[in-house]
C-alpha cells in the first residue's frame, strides 16, 4: 500500500499493528478513520482489477 502512497501509521492501523513508542499510546488519539476507509476502498479496487472484475455499484452508510 505505500505503493498507492499510504503512510507506514496508517497501514500499521489496518493490520492492527501496535506502536510502541509512548507518545503515540498516550497523546496520539486520532483514530485515522477516513484514511483506512480510503485505504481498504484502493485495496478493494487493486484487487477487483488483479481479478478482472469490475465493483458492484453499493450505497454506503456513513456511521457516527
Amino acid at each position: 500500500m505505500t505503493g498507492f502512497g499510504y503512510s507506514d501509521r496508517v497501514i500499521n492501523k489496518a493490520q492492527a499493528r501496535k506502536d510502541g513508542s509512548v507518545i503515540r499510546i498516550y497523546y496520539d488519539k486520532r483514530r485515522y478513520y477516513k484514511e483506512l476507509r480510503e485505504l481498504f476502498e484502493t485495496l478493494e479496487r487493486e484487487i477487483l482489477r488483479i481479478i478482472g472484475q469490475q465493483p458492484e455499484s453499493a450505497k454506503v452508510i456513513q456511521l457516527r
